[in-house]
């Protein structure tokens, strides 16, 4: 190879190592094997400038190698992933359309059935008790609240016949005071009548005076006031007699009303036990809540009847066209899966599988143009002890090496 050879030869190596080569890599030192066969060389002579270019020649390939090692794991990567997804390509519109409905219809009755069992856990605890005695609680719940109304009147009777009773009492003791103070009132008058008597009897005895018309008087006024007392007591008599009467009749109906009241009671809480309730409001709520819930309960199990008739027609679905979900639940597999995000996904897969693969093509187009030139080197090498056939051969042993690592 002659000077002018050479130098044309170093300008294409040179061109097209600006053209392909990352801006990274123009300024990469050779590596130690390279570098080792370049400091056998004269630095000055011809063989040492094209053994240069053929390093670098030899270095861009590697890089080339190990960037096409890495672009075909991708392609690798996204094949594999597209043929995950090919299944969900490769149906039709119609197929689509349906296979989604199937799949939002299967949820949809999944979180309907999930908050209907959320509902039936919100149910109070003594509803089992009144499901077991459900038609004999009907029968019994408009007998409570009468039964709780009868008590609460007998109640309000019991405490206006207490205080009846209580006032009665204290009327009789104001009657007895009464009753003390004329008696005392009655003794008193009878001794001053008794005085006055025994002073008109001395005074005509032994003063000889005229105590007839005194006497008169203090007789007149004291059967006055014997008929005053006499009236007063009689009176206080009758309303003594009366009040016991009232009493007796106010006792008889308290001891009746608590009676009445005490079985009432008993009674209510009876069947409060009975059925595990508080009160017949509580009663008619849990009989309204045994309708619900057993509304609630068939709701759920026509659900599961339609999400197993729909499951089993999603998974037929899914054998004819070879979609495998082994790999989790049906419930799961609809919950994750979009049938329009698969398909957009495998296009994106193909997008990308498509630029790596044009990534390849240039890399194998740029490693086809290096081979030729280091073919073409070889052949020209002037050098007794083929320097370029060494470097080559160094290239083809660490391509070697990146392509089959140890």
């Amino acid at each position: 190879m002659n000077k002018e050879n050479v130098s044309l030869f170093q300008q294409a190596v040179n061109s097209i190592k600006l053209l392909f080569t990352p801006k990274r890599y123009r300024q990469t030192k050779l590596v130690s094997r390279f570098k080792i066969a370049l400091d056998a060389l004269d630095k000055n002579s011809r063989e040492y400038t094209l053994a240069a270019g053929v390093v670098e020649l030899c270095e861009e390939a590697l890089r080339i190698t190990r960037q096409r090692i890495l672009n075909n794991e991708k392609i690798r990567i996204a094949t594999d992933k597209m043929e995950e997804v090919a299944c969900f390509q490769a149906l039709t519109e119609d197929e689509t359309k349906a296979l989604q409905h199937l799949l939002n219809h299967y949820i949809s009755l999944s979180k309907e059935r999930t908050a209907l069992m959320h509902q039936i856990t919100g149910f109070d605890a003594s509803l089992s008790r009144v499901m077991e005695m459900e038609e004999d609680a009907e029968s019994t719940v408009s007998t409570l609240a009468e039964a709780e109304e009868y008590r609460r009147v007998l109640k309000q009777d019991l405490g206006y016949l207490g205080g009846e009773k209580t006032e009665l009492e204290y009327e009789r003791e104001r009657l007895e005071r009464h009753s003390e103070f004329i008696r005392r009132f009655s003794i008193f008058m009878v001794s001053i009548f008794a005085v006055c008597t025994i002073v008109f009897s001395f005074m005509f005895i032994f003063n000889d005076a005229q105590v007839f018309r005194p006497f008169a008087i203090m007789a007149v006024c004291l059967m006055l006031v014997v008929f005053i007392i006499y009236i007063f007591k009689r009176r206080l008599n009758y309303e003594l007699a009366y009040n016991l009467k009232k009493q007796q009749k106010a006792v008889e109906m308290l001891n009746k009303k608590t009676a009445v009241f005490a079985h009432y009671s008993n009674y209510l809480d009876y069947v409060y036990r009975k059925y595990r309730v508080r009160n017949s409001a509580m009663l008619r709520k849990n009989l309204k809540d045994v309708k619900t819930y057993k509304h609630l309960t068939g709701r759920i199990d026509s659900i599961r009847n339609i999400m197993y008739q729909t499951q089993d027609m999603i998974e037929d679905f899914l054998r004819k066209k070879n979609i495998n979900h082994l790999s989790t639940s049906v419930e799961h597999f609809a919950k994750t899966i979009n049938v329009l995000d698969k398909k957009a996904y495998y296009n994106e897969l193909s997008d990308e599988k498509e630029r790596y693969e044009h990534i390849l093509t240039k890399l194998d187009d740029r490693h086809g143009e290096i081979w030729d030139i280091l073919m073409e080197a070889r052949d020209e090498d002037p050098s007794k002890e083929r320097v370029i056939d060494s470097i080559i051969d160094i290239y083809l042993e660490e391509a070697e090496r990146i392509v089959i690592p140890s």
